[in-house]
């Protein structure tokens, strides 16, 4: 193959830190699967649930009077899965974490959702 057709692995390090990044992430998919798991039938459902959750559009609207950045989730395909969404996010706002370098306060939200 020529040189510039060729693939050229990761340095370890890189390798080390992209490979530190995704066991960050899928322990945090397994923490919040869990949350849910029994809203669901099964485990891998929440976790596909997770999934869809993580690829779909939100809106972000930061507030800093209030201190808050609150993440407007869109509704799912079923009410069903709405509820059981509801459930993770009013979990995740009980923690009220930090957004990273910031002072605001992670507010969860689903579009439409009544409470």
């Amino acid at each position: 193959m020529p040189e510039d057709n060729r693939f050229n692995a990761l340095a370890t390090d890189k390798k080390q830190l992209t490979d530190t990044v995704k066991m960050i992430a899928y322990r945090a998919e397994t923490s919040m699967a869990s949350i849910i798991a029994k809203e669901t039938k099964t485990f891998e459902q929440a976790r596909a649930l997770l999934r869809d959750v993580f690829i779909s559009d939100a809106d972000l609207i930061p507030d800093s009077k209030n201190r808050t950045l609150t993440v407007k989730l869109h509704n799912l395909s079923t009410k069903g899965l709405d509820k059981v969404l509801d459930q993770l996010l009013k979990t995740l706002n009980e923690t009220e974490t930090r957004y990273p370098g910031t002072n605001l306060v992670l507010r969860y939200e689903r579009i439409g959702a009544t409470t």
